[in-house]
């Protein structure tokens, strides 16, 4: 911003802050950097130094190529491009160093004075805001890949104005707060030319560069405080007026009621700020707001109720007061209770005082409601639970804290069902209970078919175990299985409270000792006899297969069943004379396996 300066008894931390310190009198106009000691700029040829030594040529005071023009101290100042008509988006910088790091968190007052530049009577003359300061950890980079300008950077210290005057020596200024540890400042246009504002002073002919002459760089600590007018606040009427204070050594101060002196006195609620100014370097401001009351918040406390298992309740005084204090000795405005009894509040502010008293009682919680175990029998109509309590809540799963609508049974299906419930008295709700609901099955089973079983092998018979079944052989068992180990009928009862259900079996044993018949050749030449190989079975069979190789251990034909039969074919194709290899897997119905090997001859 722009502002009048004035010295400042703090130390300047720009190294050759007026560009005085030089290796030697400037004779070129592409050497700013060998010219200038602890200054950069970031091209050859967009900035340059003139100073009182140069008596002719390049570099002569006060006619400069940039026009007529004195340094405003000492004897030497810099000439910045920071537009070119030709090329837009070619800017130049100026680069410096400080003496000393910036600290963490404390303010600065930025300021440096600058002039606008026109070098030809009678050429377009332009003025740009753009004249800007970027304070950074290091020194910047060119970062869009063509050195023609920066992208990306936002300078802390702008103009707010355009920056017109060719004479006289216009301020820039602002304040900087440090994140600490800057060392370097930047001075140039950080914008592209679509976004850079251009105010023609002169039409003149042509259509020359931007260019601004600088003297006089400041980064100074700024020592006095920033205002302060405090948090947003809520007074009783009668306490106002309300004093308001500015902080000392500004420049000038201005309120938003229009004055300017270092305190005010606020009659009524609304919004107040304070501009204090110090030339140089800028403005500062602060801003409160004020509301008034003559009502105390008396919101009275309720007495309340709760359960035991809540665990415990929170108690809230009314907000607005400036303390608390419970007949606990708490001072919050809120507390957490747990037990019975009466709990007094007093809290304070500026109006007045808030007392009251609030009743808690903890009811215990109600025992959980009384569900007799059901059952039912499969497809019974509308089967209920019987269920003693009130308000009763049911719910899905033992863990839920929501609870669902009441069950819907159904009989279709016979198993066991499990529900939680709870009874709520008194608003309080019990712990849950479970109601178990079992649909007994209508007997049904499905007992194998007569069997025939070889002697000395014994016969499991039976059927799958079901917990909603009993179960009663002819031969006084009560397991769903049992080993007939004799010839003879053998009846299963099955039953339950839906009725019972009678199964028999007719099991015969018979002389097999040998079980299979393998023969050892066939001709399969469509003669009617012996064409094709067959095992033949005699016992009662459980599993079976049969596998042909050929010589070479290929598998010729395969078979699962016992009644299968090999014509000699391989896909349809009669295979030659020769001895094959059958593997026979067989487990009969009493569990007992066998496995045979052997040779079988195919002859034509």
């Amino acid at each position: 911003m722009l502002g009048y300066c004035k010295p400042y008894t703090a130390q300047n931390l720009v190294k050759n802050a007026s560009f005085e310190n030089l290796n030697t009198c400037p004779i070129n106009s592409n050497k700013f950097n060998w010219y200038v000691n602890d200054w950069w700029s970031m091209d050859s040829s967009s900035a340059e130094i003139f100073n009182s030594c140069a008596a002719n040529g390049y570099g002569q005071l006060p006619a400069t190529s940039y026009g007529y023009q004195y340094p405003r101290t000492g004897n030497s100042m810099v000439n910045v491009i920071f537009m070119y008509t030709t090329a837009p988006n070619i800017r130049g910088y100026i680069q410096a160093t400080f003496t000393q790091p910036l600290i963490k968190d404390s303010l600065y007052c930025i300021n440096y004075w600058v002039n606008l530049g026109h070098n030809m009577p009678g050429m377009q003359i332009k003025a740009v805001k753009n004249v800007d300061a970027y304070i950074n950890d290091t020194l910047l980079n060119w970062n869009n890949g063509m050195n023609l300008n920066l992208v990306g950077f936002t300078p802390q210290i702008t103009s707010p104005i355009f920056l017109t005057d060719t004479v006289n020596w216009m301020p820039v200024s602002g304040f900087y707060k440090a994140h600490g540890g800057e060392m370097h400042l930047t001075i140039g246009n950080f914008k592209d030319s679509n976004n850079t504002p251009i105010h023609i002073i002169n039409q003149g002919n042509g259509n020359g560069l931007i260019s601004y002459f600088i003297d006089d760089v400041s980064v100074t600590l700024f020592n006095l405080k920033s205002p302060k007018l405090g948090n947003d606040t809520t007074v009783c009427q009668n306490t106002l007026p309300m004093l308001l204070t500015a902080p000392l050594g500004y420049d000038s101060i201005t309120w938003s009621t229009g004055a300017t002196t270092q305190t005010i006195n606020v009659l009524q609620a609304g919004t107040y700020w304070v501009k204090c100014t110090s030339n140089g370097c800028g403005s500062l401001t602060d801003t409160i707001n004020i509301k008034t009351t003559n009502t105390l918040p008396t919101t009275a406390l309720k007495d309340t109720t709760f359960c035991k298992n809540q665990g415990a309740i929170i108690l809230n005084s009314p907000t607005g007061f400036a303390s608390y204090l419970w007949s606990t000795g708490v001072n919050t405005q809120s507390i957490s209770i747990n037990q019975s009894g009466s709990y007094h509040i007093t809290a304070n502010y500026a109006c007045g005082v808030f007392k009251d008293t609030v009743n808690v009682t903890v009811i215990n919680n109600p025992m959980p409601p009384i569900a007799k175990d059901t059952a039912f029998c499969q497809n019974e109509v509308n089967p209920r639970i019987v269920v003693s309590g009130q308000n009763i809540q049911w719910y899905e799963n033992a863990n839920d804290i929501i609870a669902a609508t009441a069950p819907a049974l159904t009989s279709e299906l016979a198993q066991v069902y499990t529900f939680y419930l709870t009874q709520t008295v008194n608003n309080c709700e019990s712990n849950k209970d479970t109601a178990t609901v079992t649909i007994y099955p209508i007997p049904e089973i499905a007992l194998a078919s007569d069997t025939l079983v070889c002697e000395k092998k014994l016969a499991r018979i039976g059927v799958p175990y079901n917990t909603l079944y009993f179960y009663l052989w002819n031969t006084h068992q009560t397991t769903s299985y049992i080993v007939a180990d004799t010839s003879g009928l053998y009846t299963l009862q099955v039953k339950n409270n839906c009725g019972e259900l009678y199964k028999s079996i007719q099991v015969t044993y018979e002389n097999c000792d040998k079980c299979l018949f393998i023969p050892n050749a066939f001709t399969p030449n469509n003669d009617g006899l012996n064409d094709e190989f067959e095992v033949k079975t005699v016992c009662p069979i459980e599993f079976y297969s049969l596998k042909i190789y050929n010589r070479w251990g290929q598998k010729i034909a395969e078979y699962d069943s016992p009644q299968a039969k090999w014509s000699g074919e391989k896909n349809n194709i009669t295979q030659q004379q020769d001895v094959y290899v059958y593997v026979v897997d067989v487990t009969y119905t009493n569990y007992i396996t066998e496995h045979f090997v052997g040779h079988v001859t195919l002859l034509k």
